[in-house]
């Protein structure tokens, strides 16, 4: 195995704002949903993109969280059960979310991979390669460094876009996104989903 580079990710700038989307559903891998975080005075809130993990359950990015306070996927009220802030992983509780339970893949450098978004209220699949494997150290404006194993991208995400899951040839997940690059066009980082999922049985 290759050691993992190890790259300082001060400039990337978060995949989250803009508005809701209504929730989707894809032919192939976890069903997708539009999450979004409000307050009592503010009704607009931050918004990203969710997946389900099985059953009333879902994953997204916990940065979307800060400040909020009402949390909901697509039509749904939904509750945070678990929230892990290095990885910037929130596993929030959302009645009638269904689905198989997403399992993890790996991906490699070279590999064509398929990241899951909400476009105008529709499920879309965006095309995109890994460029490498990494250890991204991310620094926010204030507080510690966060190291986490993730995926560099090449891809353009939108506000809105993290917590999307990309997905291998098989459908499995191998990332989710958390940043798109500041000074980069069209790239973009996910969490390695290695340390998000269980892996997938052998075949």
């Amino acid at each position: 195995m290759r050691p993992l580079a190890a790259v300082a990710l001060a400039g990337l700038a978060a995949g989250c704002g803009g508005v809701g989307a209504r929730a989707a559903d894809e032919p192939a891998g976890p069903s997708i949903l539009s999450v979004r975080v409000t307050t009592p005075a503010q009704r607009s809130g931050a918004s990203a993109t969710a997946f389900a993990l099985g059953r009333d359950r879902l994953a997204t990015v916990a940065h979307v969280l800060d400040g909020g306070r009402q949390v909901s996927a697509g039509s749904h009220r939904g509750r945070v059960l678990r929230v892990d802030r290095r990885l910037d992983v929130a596993v929030l509780a959302v009645r009638g979310v269904g689905g198989a339970p997403a399992r993890a893949g790996t991906a490699r450098a070279g590999e064509a991979v398929t990241v899951r978004v909400i476009r105008s209220g529709e499920a879309q699949s965006l095309p995109a390669r890994v460029r490498r494997t990494i250890t991204a150290r991310v620094r926010g404006i204030a507080g510690p460094v966060r190291v986490r194993p993730a995926l560099e991208l090449a891809v353009a995400v939108m506000p809105g876009d993290s917590g999307a899951p990309v997905l291998d040839g098989r459908h499995r997940v191998v990332g989710m996104i958390f940043a798109q690059a500041s000074d980069r066009d069209a790239v973009a980082y996910a969490l390695d989903a290695r340390a998000l999922l269980p892996p997938a049985p052998a075949r």
